[in-house]
């Protein structure tokens, strides 16, 4: 691919470019830009949403990615983005036997060259034969956020390992911010190149011998097992478990779907494995979720006469506008739980609709005490559950609303932290609480999320989950939450990330691309669509 550079539409400075991570440009490359006629704003900019602006590191030339060994193989095998054809390999194996008949001899050098060739077009003849499609993969985590990406247009297929496995043809993939998180803090990304993503929606394609209730053509979603390089939402296909894919209703859509994922799943399994609150009211008599691990029966039993004959408890949901606040607002309306949530003002009336349904909503931009204060005039003591959706100071606000709602009859609230622990609780002059450890400030009960026991562990409650889901679904009690589409499909993933990490994505929308407005490879520079060249000329 031909060196050129996704410039940002910021720049259109007259100076030499600069060295770039190392690489010298000679005297042609180095001279300024010519200026542009008019400053109009690039193609992409003006199709893109406002709010999807290019990165301000993104000017490179002839970038790429310093090829280092790895620890093991990758799975599925890499390929090299420049990595010729066999026919090419063929050709200059035949050019280097010529170039030694001849000279009249072969040396070592050329017999170890000619064998080196030989055995790169038997594997690249090999490769031939295998399936390939697109994929975005992340070819490393230590040369920057820049160079992390590349649309790979050769990646292998993914195959089916176990009888309980499914192909899909992946149709639209959501952006989650958990996905910029582990490229920038190296985290779920246990080899190079893998494939990210865990929001998808498709159709099936291929099952294993023990799947007999899903069909080639079939509609499903899921929330991708991120410990899989095959089950990554950003290439063409991807192989999920039986047990993690839900039916997509007829009126449901695939952009849709594409929202339900990680946000819903999470939602779903707050709510119904760790604070089991009942399933939703229209499908059944209030029963807990089935699952494997019984869990406190008799507990669940004295909870649930209790909901069933006390006022309603409340729940409160800090960060409500976000993806998995709306998923978790919604579920927990529809298991007969009041619901107050912490946002900001612009997201009020959507909240506030029939679409998420909560019953009341208090301005973020308050203070803590503030905060406080109004929690418990709305709530006046019923508040037994609280979940966090933000960072460590906004659960500490979430743990002292609990425990100031439940310190009169000794009882216990449930916490549930998605983006960090609060600390100890403590005076303003820095000192802890005193009665905490009496009793008479009861310290909420903390739960810490997992998937890995719940919905990846418990096939049990991950098929009573995707069922009732499904079902929800079906009748329009649950409705997916608002999206934006991001252009350019799989090249416009990186750009969607951006958008999340930078905080320029509109507020309570789930950003998706649909997988077959990806561009050729040849249109793209890592793992971004080139549209312009460096000097800003199309």
């Amino acid at each position: 691919m031909a060196a050129a550079a996704v410039a940002s539409h910021a720049s259109s400075s007259s100076s030499p470019l600069p060295e770039i991570g190392g690489l010298v440009l000679d005297d042609a490359a180095s001279k300024p830009a010519p200026a542009p006629a008019a400053a109009a704003s690039p193609p992409w900019l003006v199709d893109s949403p406002h709010w999807l602006v290019a990165s301000q590191q993104e000017v490179h030339l002839g970038g790429g990615w310093d090829e280092e060994p790895m620890a093991g193989p990758a799975t599925p095998p890499s390929f090299s983005p420049q990595l010729g054809t066999s026919k090419t390999l063929e050709s200059s194996s035949a050019s280097l036997s010529g170039s030694s008949e001849e000279s009249g001899r072969s040396t070592p050098s050329d017999r170890e060259h000619a064998a080196t060739s030989a055995a790169a077009a038997a594997a690249a003849a090999k490769r031939s034969k295998q399936a390939l499609d697109s994929g975005l993969l992340v070819r490393s985590t230590r040369q920057g956020w820049e160079r992390s990406f590349d649309l790979n247009q050769g990646w292998p297929t993914p195959k089916l390992d176990a009888e309980d496995e499914v192909l899909v043809k992946n149709l639209v993939a959501g952006l989650n911010p958990v996905d910029f998180k582990s490229v920038l803090y190296n985290f779920g990304i246990p080899d190079t190149p893998w494939v990210l993503g865990r929001d998808v929606a498709g159709v099936v394609e291929t099952v294993g011998s023990r799947v007999t209730d899903l069909k080639p053509g079939q509609r499903v979603w899921t929330c991708a097992d991120s410990r899989d390089v095959r089950a990554g939402a950003y290439q063409t296909r991807s192989v999920c478990k039986r047990d993690l894919l839900c039916s997509v209703p007829d009126n449901v859509s695939d952009e849709q779907a594409a929202t339900l994922g990680t946000g819903l799943i999470t939602a779903a399994v707050c709510v119904y494995w760790f604070l089991r609150l009942p399933r939703a009211l229209s499908l059944g008599d209030g029963k807990r979720m089935a699952r494997n691990d019984a869990g406190d029966l008799e507990r669940e039993e004295k909870g649930r006469k209790e909901l069933a004959t006390a006022e309603k408890p409340w729940i409160l949901i800090y960060g409500g506008s976000a993806i998995t606040g709306q998923y978790i607002a919604q579920l927990s309306r529809l298991a007969g739980v009041r619901v107050l949530v912490i946002a900001a003002p612009s997201n009020f009336q959507h909240l506030r609709s029939s679409h998420v349904g909560v019953e009341a909503v208090i301005d973020r931009h308050l203070s803590s005490d503030a905060i406080l204060d109004q929690i418990q005039e709305i709530t006046k003591g019923s508040l037994e559950y609280a979940i966090d959706c933000v960072g460590s100071k906004t659960a500490a606000v979430c743990e002292a609303a609990l425990r100031r709602a439940n310190s009169r009859d000794g009882r216990a609230g449930q916490l549930i932290c998605l983006a960090g622990n609060p600390k100890a609780p403590t005076t303003s002059g820095g000192g802890e609480v005193q009665g905490a450890k009496e009793g008479f400030l009861q310290q909420p009960v903390l739960h810490k999320l997992s998937f890995s026991t719940t919905i990846y562990g418990d096939s049990t409650f991950a098929r009573a989950l995707n069922e009732d889901l499904q079902a929800l679904l079906a009748s329009g009690e649950l409705q997916a939450v608002r999206y934006e589409l991001v252009p350019d499909g799989l090249a416009g993933v990186r750009r969607g990330l951006e958008a999340l990490r930078d905080g320029t994505a509109p507020s309570g929308h789930k950003l998706i691309v649909r997988i077959t407005d990806t561009p050729h490879a040849d249109s793209v520079h890592l793992g971004v669509k080139n549209e312009l060249c460096w000097n800003g000329i199309a």
